[in-house]
């Protein structure tokens, strides 16, 4: 049986491929751009990428962070989402082995991870990761539990997940006569409830908006006087191939993925300490 610390150096190798693949993601998808063709190249000169040049991390170090072709400087977020993906891929299958929740658990975080960039730098959440994020996390709850506990568990957590914050964006919309809440928010909502289900799911939310009042208001304080320039929702804005929206953006999916991942760590003490406390 393989050692314990062997499957994490090959979880490290493995995830940090798979963090390759998801720098693909986050640069293409709000881009409607193929993430299959064409292959890897300079977003500055189109120079198409060798192998050795795309190795996870190490491929970052042997051009020296720069283009070949027009020098211009690489983004650090291509090694830091490699190694990203390889240290959480490591840290999981460490702790707990490999099984099918490591392999949700895994799956949920480069997920999240990738929703978070891209609303941050994009003010838009893609289909592509949210409901494609829906469907893996049904089928990953199946695979961990008996019968048809872990479908209706994943189910429930949809529900609860997208309908929550269908209902908020509802009532937002009543009383501000605006749209208050994108699209997006409430799928991404629905996705991580796929994986943990409707308890963790709510706790995740209400982390979700506690991480946004607490960070939207150290950013409305650095940002007081600054009238002429206007903040949107994240899904207010939309991203297109050649230009970014005007005025400054704040986006709720960041806040939301960063809830999920308390939920997913705390929620249960959390939940347990409201019901010996409350209850």
């Amino acid at each position: 049986m393989m050692s314990r610390d062997i499957l994490a150096l090959l979880a490290f190798i493995f995830g940090s491929i798979l963090g390759s693949f998801l720098n693909v993601l986050i640069y293409r998808l709000p881009r409607n751009e193929s993430i299959v063709s064409p292959p890897s190249k300079c977003p500055h000169c189109g120079y198409r990428i060798h192998p050795w040049e795309n190795i996870p991390v190490i491929g970052y170090l042997i051009v020296r962070g720069r283009c070949r072709n027009c020098q211009q400087r690489i983004s650090l977020q291509y090694p830091i989402v490699e190694f990203a993906g390889g240290l959480v891929a490591a840290l999981v299958i460490w702790n707990t082995g490999l099984n099918w929740a490591a392999i949700s658990v895994i799956v949920l975080f480069y997920l999240l991870g990738v929703a978070a960039i891209v609303d941050l730098r994009h003010q838009v959440i893609p289909d592509g990761i949210t409901l494609t994020g829906i469907l893996l996390g049904i089928i990953l709850s199946s695979f961990q539990s008996p019968g048809f506990n872990g479908l209706f568990r994943s189910i429930f957590g949809i529900l609860a997940g997208g309908g929550s914050l269908y209902l908020v964006a509802v009532f937002g919309n009543f009383v501000f006569q605006k749209e208050s809440m994108g699209g997006g928010d409430i799928k991404l909502a629905a996705m991580f409830g796929a994986f943990l289900g409707w308890k963790l799911t709510l706790i995740g939310i209400f982390l979700g908006f506690f991480i946004g009042a607490v960070f939207g208001g150290i950013y409305l304080a650095l940002n007081r006087g600054k009238d002429d320039q206007q903040t949107v929702t994240s899904d207010e804005a939309k991203v297109d191939k050649t230009a970014m929206p005007e005025g400054n953006v704040l986006p709720f999916g960041p806040s939301l993925a960063l809830g999920a991942v308390g939920s997913l760590f705390w929620g249960n003490s959390l939940l347990n300490w409201y019901l010996t406390s409350f209850m």
